[in-house]
């Protein structure tokens, strides 16, 4: 299993079990939520930037296929200036 699955699975698995996982994102050099899902969001503390349980498989495809380190980045930098929320295409 490649490593960002594996992540990926994890990082489900921990929101499940606990609604909301913050973690150190070294990509990002700052925190970031993982949140069961929007309800969630007024839990994690002001200027963390949250990802929901729908965005999960966006940023980690289940089919193993891996997202640059640019995109992800990208990403992250709209959701910390304008929030919004990552729809699969």
């Amino acid at each position: 299993m490649s490593e960002p699955l594996w992540h990926a699975q994890e990082v489900e698995r921990l929101v499940h079990e606990k609604g909301i996982v913050i973690f150190w994102a070294e990509l990002f050099n700052e925190r970031v939520a993982f949140i069961k899902d929007q309800s969630s969001r007024s839990k994690v503390p002001a200027g963390i930037v949250c990802y929901d349980m729908e965005e999960i498989p966006v940023l980690f495809p289940h089919d193993g296929t891996e997202v640059s380190a640019r995109s992800l980045r990208l990403i992250h930098h709209a959701k910390k200036l304008g929030g919004g929320r990552i729809l699969r295409t």
